[in-house]
């Protein structure tokens, strides 16, 4: 398993979590972004 590094982790990919992404990039944030979220099947 290789190791991956981000500038930032949110954890929750519901809406609070991809407005905080959102938000980021809105604010001219230019660093790596990882949205965690649980996988539903």
């Amino acid at each position: 398993m290789s190791e991956q590094k981000y500038d930032v982790l949110i954890i929750g990919g519901s809406h609070g979590g991809s407005e905080a992404a959102f938000r980021l990039r809105q604010g001219g944030f230019t660093g790596s972004i990882a949205l965690l979220s649980a996988s539903c099947t």
